[in-house]
């Protein structure tokens, strides 16, 4: 039993007994949730310098699949026991996943300590958000909605507390040992320490986190509402390391030989957006992204030249060099500049319909990705979707590495 689970149990089991006591009398509270999606997409498959066999490498140009989601609550004087478990099924198997399952107590009027397996979100940006630093984008099932598919993942195991105040500020701490790194693939003993409040009686907020861990530093985030219909806001991390690694050059066999993640050096990572909602509910944002952990114009011109002359059929080492490529590129960006424009409404035409068109561009080489989605109410429970996606770019630009192209996407989502 690890640490973490030891810590955990004890915590749960001292929450329990604490809620059994004459103090904490009251009536049990049992809440349940429910959810069913089925959907279904089609892609356009196209073999790339990076990805020669699709079908070899596991993409699909069709996928059917159902996902289905069953949340509780369980609630006794000021103890909380929550837990989310989720199944996916596709191609004739199912996989299952506890996302959730922890627990809360509630001492005196303000502080909260909880401990257990949670999902928990910072950062309000719509494209690419560097305050969400729990969160794996690549994790994300984009078929579906942003704020259901950013809640279908599995979250981190930690104990923390916090602390709320009567001017609207709060103070959080988080302890998350043996967390394994999405992105670095290497465990780590994770902490942060946020405080957030309000600016201006309400006009604004903020917080600020102080982070260690393997790549320790600091998160920020800040909204400033300009008017009724304005806000500008901004997230940003500033963390030591690098989560990507560049190529230096080749070892006399023919292997791909990497620099290192520079883990003395902060790599700025910010997005600064603005939202406008017009007179008749039509919402835009626009958002500018720069990272500078992201492979400059020369470390991407190695990384082509290495595509280029890097084939499977030339030999075993060749082949090796490429499967070493892929892995370097597993993220969902590559490059330092990115500019993000969202359009929505959730009435379309008066009608039960919301609409949305995102795009992402790349501004270090032009490429891109184009979303629309539509999605409409069927009574209380239920919405029918349809998604779509477009692709563009030149040969090798960070787009149009991957094999999937224009995609398109129907789903159902039922709730009970």
């Amino acid at each position: 039993m690890t640490l973490f689970r030891q810590s955990a149990t004890a915590l749960t089991t001292s929450l329990a007994l604490l809620a059994t006591g004459p103090a904490w009398a009251s009536e049990l509270q049992f809440d349940l949730m429910g959810r069913v999606s089925l959907y279904g997409k089609r892609a356009n498959l196209v073999a790339t310098d990076l990805v020669p066999n699709p079908d070899a490498s596991g993409y699909q140009d069709a996928l059917a699949g159902m996902s289905g989601v069953m949340g509780a609550k369980l609630s006794y004087g000021r103890l909380s026991l929550a837990t989310q478990f989720r199944a996916e099924a596709r191609d004739g198997q199912v996989e299952t996943f506890t996302d959730e399952a922890y627990a809360e107590l509630l001492l005196g009027e303000s502080l909260f300590l909880f401990g257990g397996r949670s999902i928990l979100s910072y950062g309000q940006a719509y494209g690419l958000n560097p305050a969400d630093i729990l969160h794996d984008p690549l994790a994300e099932n984009r078929i579906f909605p942003s704020g259901q598919a950013r809640s279908d993942v599995e979250g981190t195991e930690m104990i923390g507390a916090d602390m709320l105040f009567d001017n609207g500020s709060s103070f959080s701490l988080i302890y998350a040992p043996d967390r394994e790194d999405p992105r670095l693939g290497i465990k780590e003993d994770f902490a942060m320490l946020r405080f957030s409040g309000l600016i201006a009686g309400g006009a604004g907020d903020y917080s600020v986190a102080l982070i260690d861990g393997n790549r320790p530093g600091a998160a920020l985030s800040f909204s400033w509402g300009i008017g009724d219909a304005s806000v500008i806001y901004m997230d940003a991390a500033f963390r030591k390391g690098r989560e990507k690694q560049a190529i230096s050059g080749t070892s006399p066999l023919g292997h791909l030989l990497l620099e290192t993640r520079e883990t003395g050096k902060i790599h700025p990572y910010a997005t600064l957006g603005f939202g406008y909602t017009f007179g008749n509910g039509l919402s835009l944002n626009a958002e500018y992204t720069r990272d500078a952990g992201g492979y400059s114009d020369s470390e991407w011109y190695r990384i082509v030249d290495a595509l280029d002359t890097t084939t499977p059929a030339q030999s075993t080492v060749h082949g090796q060099s490429l499967n070493q490529l892929n892995g370097l590129l597993n993220h969902y960006t590559l490059r330092q500049n990115y500019g993000f424009l969202r359009v929505s409404h959730d009435n379309l035409f008066g009608k039960a319909v919301s609409g949305e068109v995102t795009v992402l561009h790349g501004l270090d080489d032009g490429s891109g990705s184009l979303g629309l989605r539509l999605e409409m109410t069927l009574g209380d429970r239920a919405t029918l979707g349809l998604t779509t996606t477009h692709k563009y770019g030149g040969e090798n630009s960070e787009f149009t590495l991957r094999p999937e192209g224009d995609a398109i996407a129907i789903y159902t989502t039922m709730k009970f």
